[in-house]
């Protein structure tokens, strides 16, 4: 494995790591791109032995290796949006079609699961006694040879002079990755519209430490604003039947349970539901 690197963009997905990777690629830094702790010691346990250190936390926060290491935080509801969509056909055998469908079922199934993914605050708390300095929009601390790097993601329109002032040269971003590239464009556009987001899950990110520190007292009061006028205040949301266009005149729900023992939902509804999205392809729900 080539260990001539100058840069490891070390931020959860869809936070601009892949804007980072592109646009640092193209003036020559070689960089490494992940985004958790785990996939970290899965792919580079070999890059350790190579540099004679004991663990990736040395390749982290040891001395032995002059490097940049860059972080971006992304604000809650926006990064999981952006994350589910990235998965969609991970997550479902048909892409949706309906987006009221897809909206009960992220907000049921995913929304809860989200994976904080901060590496330089959680698994390496690098940040822990730093501001971010909302001025400059990023923060910067050297440590043990190594540059440690915090953006915000909401920020990336300014990258590219944050970049430049870092690097010490002229850097222009080259976006990469972008979701309105993607094939669910559109329906991305339409979930986004009409989206409203739980309100206790609005309450659960008013005390989110991560959250308070990357977001200064206005952007704070602004974001909670915008949310709550996009808000349930009740998760009792009524379906139409209009919204299923797979379920077959013959579909026996008791049976596509007894064919699907690993699913385990609390309604019949959410088993409709996921035969709308999977079981459509399974040929599994005929008596």
């Amino acid at each position: 494995m080539n260990t001539d690197f100058d840069v490891i963009i070390y931020c959860g997905g869809k936070c601009g790591s892949s804007t980072l990777v592109n646009t640092l690629t193209f003036y020559n830094y070689k960089c490494i791109q992940v985004h958790d702790n785990e996939t970290l010691n899965n792919v580079y346990t070999n890059l350790c032995d190579t540099l004679n250190i004991k663990s990736v936390k040395d390749l982290i926060c040891g001395s032995k290796t002059s490097v940049y290491i860059i972080d971006s935080y992304r604000n809650p509801i926006e990064r999981g949006h952006s994350g589910f969509f990235h998965n969609l056909n991970i997550f479902f055998k048909k892409i949706p079609t309906d987006v009221n469908l897809l909206i009960y079922w992220y907000n049921k199934y995913y929304l809860n699961y989200l994976n904080e993914q901060q590496p330089l605050d959680i698994e390496y708390p690098i940040f822990e006694n730093v501001d971010f300095n909302f001025n400059e929009e990023y923060v910067i601390k050297i440590i043990n040879n190594k540059t440690y790097i915090k953006l915000r993601f909401h920020s990336i329109n300014k990258w590219s002079n944050i970049l430049s002032k870092i690097f010490e040269k002229n850097i222009i971003l080259l976006n990469e990755n972008l979701s309105e590239n993607k094939y669910y464009s559109e329906l991305y556009d339409k979930f986004k519209k009409k989206y409203k987001v739980p309100i206790k899950y609005l309450k659960n990110i008013i005390n989110d430490k991560l959250f308070l520190k990357y977001n200064n007292v206005y952007e704070q009061i602004q974001y909670l604003k915008y949310w709550y006028n996009k808000s349930n205040i009740s998760d009792n949301i009524v379906l139409s039947n209009n919204y299923f266009i797979n379920i077959p005149n013959n579909f026996n729900i008791t049976k596509y349970k007894e064919l699907n023992l690993d699913l385990i939902f609390d309604c019949d509804l959410d088993y409709k539901i996921h035969f709308e999205f999977n079981g459509f392809y399974e040929n599994r729900f005929y008596e």
